[in-house]
């Protein structure tokens, strides 16, 4: 059996890989990566080196010829940008779509642009947090007659929080909709020190000023055969935009809101990963505020809280069937997220650099 995993020096990436850490018998690794000085890439069998994403045609080639020669099983995603290559590779080579666990590029488009997301989500009528484009004065001037400040404004495109930006007053949403291709939404359930946290100024910016903020995630599995094989919520604590604290939510409305979402996108043609994030709003229900195609930086956590979702994808796609993980719970139970200490070889580096690929236990690329 063998499973690739592109972008495998992600936090994504460094999620799947704990989750099979022990579980590896029978299994190969292949990853791929854009960065040579990344752990993940040498807790695998077999790395190669990759363009970065934003050379879409080069990356989208070397992936391709890299899946022609390796033949893997199933090939993961690490980055929301592998979830849209892959899709675009489905479409454009056939012969290579079975092992790959992702739905059409139309669909992986939707998931990539939260716009085009709460756009999937009205058209279903499903419950997504109220949205206006940042360059539209009227449907931001209507937003805040309904929700007033905070908001936050978000590209339309991205991951890992990367350039989202909390919304106090005026004169931030005036420079927001200065933004290119952002988007704006009311600030869901804010923190209790946020008011506290924004009003900082005249002194200075703190080095370290992101408060910890809260959401509720939700991760679907759906198989070749486009059933949902599961779905699980959980609440979580981040920091900077990764996860601190995971745990379990048992709750019937965010559990048929999840299961809704799931249900429409696999009629619609998605296979794979489905991950769901968003908060409650006034009334208390949950609204998504955004949607992706692929396992996050929460799967290791999910799996200790016994939701074995990468088990459960690669029986539905490559009938392969994992042994349980050793470090499994039940009952009631706190995930708490630390940093891992990696050690990485200049050699290794070296050798993934001038050779395009490194391997594991050869004396060209010796290994960590």
């Amino acid at each position: 059996m063998k499973i690739a995993i592109t972008s495998v020096g992600s936090l994504v990436g460094q999620n799947i890989l704990d989750v099979l850490e022990g579980r590896r018998a029978g299994i190969e690794v292949v990853g791929v990566n854009s960065i040579a000085a990344a752990a993940g890439n040498f807790r695998c069998d077999r790395t190669y080196l990759a363009p970065p994403a934003a050379r879409a045609g080069e990356y989208l080639d070397r992936i391709a010829t890299i899946l022609r020669d390796e033949r893997p099983d199933v090939a993961l995603p690490g980055r929301d940008d592998d979830v849209v290559t892959l899709s675009r590779l489905k479409e454009a080579q056939p012969g290579l779509g079975p092992l790959l666990p992702v739905g059409p590029l139309r669909l992986a488009r939707v998931l990539d642009d939260k716009w085009e997301s709460h756009q999937f989500a009205r058209l279903h009528g499903l419950p997504f947090v109220d949205s206006a484009l940042a360059d539209d004065p009227l449907a931001i001037e209507q937003l805040l007659a309904r929700h007033g400040f905070p908001l936050i404004a978000k590209p339309r495109a991205g991951h890992g929080s990367r350039g989202v930006r909390i919304i106090l007053d005026e004169s931030q949403c005036t420079a927001a909709r200065r933004l290119p291709d952002y988007l704006l939404q009311p600030y869901l359930e804010p923190e209790p020190e946020l008011a506290e946290w924004g009003s900082r100024d005249g002194g200075g910016v703190p080095l370290f000023h992101s408060p910890m903020t809260q959401q509720i995630a939700c991760q679907a599995v759906i198989d070749a055969a486009r059933r949902v094989r599961a779905v699980f919520c959980t609440h979580v604590l981040s920091m900077a935009g990764r996860p601190q604290q995971v745990v379990r939510l048992d709750d019937d409305d965010v559990n048929s809101v999840a299961q809704r979402y799931a249900e429409q996108f696999a009629a619609d043609g998605w296979v794979g990963a489905l991950n769901l994030q968003g908060r409650r709003d006034r009334t208390g229900a949950f609204r998504v505020y955004e949607a992706n195609g692929r396992f996050t930086g929460g799967t290791s956590a999910r799996t200790r809280l016994g939701f074995d979702e990468v088990r459960l994808l690669l029986e539905g796609f490559a009938s392969l069937r994992l042994p349980p993980p050793a470090f499994a719970c039940s009952g009631e139970v706190i995930v708490v997220k630390s940093p891992n200490d990696d050690l990485l070889w200049p050699k290794a580096i070296n050798s993934l650099e001038a050779d395009g690929h490194w391997q594991r236990g050869t004396a060209a690329s010796p290994a960590p």
